[in-house]
């Protein structure tokens, strides 16, 4: 679980309000379903948008529509063509909030549900272990979920 996690359509409707507005401005352009895929793949960087003229450009934009598709990049091509570069967001807000929500219901299954039940403590500390987060961190959430 110590991993990083990924954006779903299911899970962007849930953090739509912690997203970055630019999130929102791209999924005008391309949809929500290739902005999921733009963001799980190159979230925290940057893309060269261009006209594609020399062979480097290119290559880079034939990536990206390996991607995303070819009418999605052609589209942010063209809605963001008076700039070089875009950066896609790291959505950090969305992801820890969509994290913190897995962390409640994954204490709530190990205090709470079907089978073997921990004490609170205990499930605290494996929470813990499974996300590598401090403890005190773990409790703040539960607090404050």
């Amino acid at each position: 679980m110590n991993k990083r996690s990924i954006l779903t359509k299911e899970n962007y409707k849930q953090a739509a309000h912690k997203l970055p507005k630019t999130v929102h401005e791209i999924a005008v352009v391309i949809g929500i379903d290739v902005t999921i895929i733009l963001i799980n793949e190159y979230r925290g960087r940057s893309l060269e948008i261009t006209k594609a003229k020399h062979v480097s450009s290119r290559n880079k934009m034939n990536q990206l529509a390996g991607v995303i598709g070819r009418e999605a990049a052609t589209k942010l091509s063209i809605a963001y063509s008076t700039q070089r570069r875009i950066h896609v967001p790291q959505c950090r807000e969305a992801f820890v909030f969509l994290r913190n929500i897995e962390i409640l219901k994954c204490f709530d299954s190990l205090t709470t549900g079907k089978g073997v039940q921990l004490a609170a403590h205990q499930a605290v500390s494996k929470i813990s272990l499974d996300y590598g987060l401090m403890e005190r961190y773990i409790w703040k959430i539960l607090k404050c979920g």
